[in-house]
């Protein structure tokens, strides 16, 4: 018998169905699209707007410029679901997506450009806090949903395997055509439609009160919020995950710049080697549940962070395309349990009524670490070199595991 949740609250009787657990698979590969996929456009865009001040950096904003829309909305998103209802603010957010997100195809004035990726952060932000608050509605506390969000990693990583490489043989032939992956997302609003059900609704939260034949009493202590503290463990993994992702997201970042200086290095293999890495952590994604099965979440999270120094020591000393490849393969493995760790921690942790905001701060920790991530370990690249920035990085990641 399930476990009740937080605040003495019983877990939902609700099953998913096939149809609804294929929908948030599917949704949740488009938070990985957000910038990896224009990784390999960033070179080119570079030198056609190589007049504009700041170029450096500005080319590098438009890949983690989303990440600090979704960092910064994220909360908000989590308040207002928590507040409205999940489905209304998913269906918004995803025609949000498709619009801002093939904006970089026609829009020519580099500013534009990055308002553009801005509006695409925003509607990120409220799609994954959205699935990832529904996860936790569908499913109860224990081995079903640590297997189900260890999937939804997996998918986000072999999401991450077919749109990166896609996008870099697209910039190959001009650097705009990337971004029209984005719409992709468009089949995914019928399926929203038809197949994701109103958590509410299931769970007799905020309904009118119908009581009588064929209208049953809604669960009063789900209708009103529940004296629980949050706790404050939720913090520290919200630290973590900054962490990780301050170090985790130098992949996509600085590596196209890196495999600039290999000889004979094409884009599309450099969206290859991008892919290598998330086809990686989707491995250990799909092992997560194996492993909370012995290990504790810090101990996770420390076999991780390991993992990831080994692998970018190895990005770092490498001289090869080969050997780079194996180091982001290394990476990969280690990076993909940290994120259905965050996740799945804060959901066992966070009382029902506070679920959407809880886990809006987890997507914000996640995506305010990609924003910081080129800001922070940019200025040590330049000081010494990219390949030294991976050392050091490495040596940071091993301290923390």
């Amino acid at each position: 018998m399930e476990s009740a949740l937080p605040g003495g609250i019983p877990p939902t009787p609700y099953r998913p169905t096939a149809k609804t657990q294929a929908t948030l698979l599917f949704v949740a590969t488009f938070t990985v699209m957000s910038g990896a996929v224009v990784a390999m456009s960033m070179p080119p865009m570079r030198a056609e707007y190589a007049a504009v001040p700041g170029i450096e950096l500005l080319s590098r904003m438009m890949l983690t410029l989303p990440a600090l829309f979704i960092a910064v909305s994220a909360p908000f998103a989590g308040w207002l679901i928590d507040k409205f209802g999940r489905k209304k603010l998913l269906l918004v957010a995803m025609v949000l997506y498709a619009i801002a997100g093939t904006s970089g195809y026609y829009l020519d004035n580099l500013f534009v450009l990055l308002a553009g990726r801005a509006l695409q952060g925003i509607a990120v932000a409220g799609m994954m806090t959205t699935v990832t608050t529904l996860v936790a509605d569908y499913f109860a506390p224990g081995t079903a949903r640590s297997r189900f969000v260890g999937t939804q990693g997996a998918f986000m990583a072999l999401g991450g395997m077919i749109y990166i490489p896609l996008g870099g043989y697209l910039a190959e032939v001009h650097w705009r055509l990337p971004f029209l992956l984005y719409l992709v997302v468009v089949p995914a609003i019928p399926m929203a439609l038809a197949w994701l059900p109103d958590v509410n609704k299931l769970l007799g939260v905020n309904q009118p009160n119908l009581s009588g034949p064929g209208h049953p009493t809604p669960n009063p202590a789900l209708d009103k919020p529940q004296p629980v503290a949050v706790p404050h463990t939720i913090y520290g993994v919200y630290a973590v995950a900054i962490f990780a992702q301050i170090t985790f997201f130098m992949l996509p970042v600085q590596v196209p710049f890196l495999l600039e200086s290999l000889p004979g290095v094409t884009r599309g293999q450099g969206g290859i080697a991008i892919a290598v890495t998330t086809l990686f952590a989707a491995v250990a994604s799909f092992g997560y549940q194996y492993a909370r099965r012995w290990m504790g979440f810090g101990h996770v999270y420390a076999f991780s962070f390991t993992l990831m120094a080994a692998g970018f020591l190895v990005i770092g000393l490498s001289e090869t395309y080969a050997v780079l490849t194996i180091g982001m393969a290394i990476a990969g493995l280690g990076a993909g349990m940290t994120s259905p760790n965050h996740s799945v921690w804060v959901m066992e942790l966070a009382p029902p009524h506070l679920r959407g905001r809880l886990m809006g701060g987890v997507a914000s920790a996640i995506f305010m670490g990609q924003f910081l991530s080129p800001i922070l370990t940019q200025p040590v690249a330049a000081y010494t070199s990219l390949n030294n920035a991976f050392v050091v990085s490495a040596a940071l990641l091993a301290a923390m595991g």
